[in-house]
């Protein structure tokens, strides 16, 4: 099972990026590594891009939400938009696809950001069966389909968290700073 980093570690980490601040207890060796990250990424921080960047034929949408929030993101991604891949990790989603472009994605993501998407049995059957048959209990195999649908998402995905991230974050106007 993927182990996740969880909201607020993620967003102590884009707080950490984000800002200049020295901290004395890092060995030069740490303090380089630090100031390194932040000038890689200080054009996606930097509010401009609303943490998107395209590198090397892909997509970069710099969230720092944590992993489980955006595993969910991938799947709404994906199902809102089946010609994506979507690879999620704590602190962005990559983005593969030929057909992808910056205003489909902002689009593609002002959808997700609506709360009528959330709702739409279409888009969660498109979830429910791109979702991994992992087995969770010896009692799997007897649970009613809708049941082990509902438990594996609930225990995979973060719906309720990424809605309220999406709410939050204003996506394409705050650039992931929460």
């Amino acid at each position: 099972m993927p182990q996740f980093l969880g909201r607020g570690v993620c967003q102590e980490m884009l707080r950490v990026l984000a800002s200049d601040e020295t901290y004395g207890y890092l060995s030069l060796e740490a303090a380089a590594v630090l100031h390194g990250r932040r000038v890689a990424l200080a054009g996606v921080l930097d509010g401009s891009r609303d943490g998107v960047e395209v590198a090397d034929d892909e997509l970069r949408w710099w969230t720092f939400a944590g992993g489980r929030i955006n595993s969910t993101l991938r799947y709404a991604l994906e199902a809102a938009h089946e010609g994506w891949k979507v690879i999620p990790d704590n602190c962005l989603l990559r983005l593969l696809g030929e057909d992808l472009t910056g205003s489909g994605f902002e689009r593609v993501v002002q959808r997700l950001s609506s709360p009528e998407f959330w709702d739409d049995e279409a888009i969660w059957r498109k979830v429910e069966h791109s979702l991994p048959a992992y087995r969770l209990s010896k009692f799997q195999p007897l649970m009613p389909p809708w049941v082990e649908r509902e438990v594996i998402a609930d225990y995979l995905l973060d719906v309720a968290g990424t809605r309220l991230w999406l709410q939050e974050s204003a996506p394409f106007g705050s650039c992931g700073r929460r």
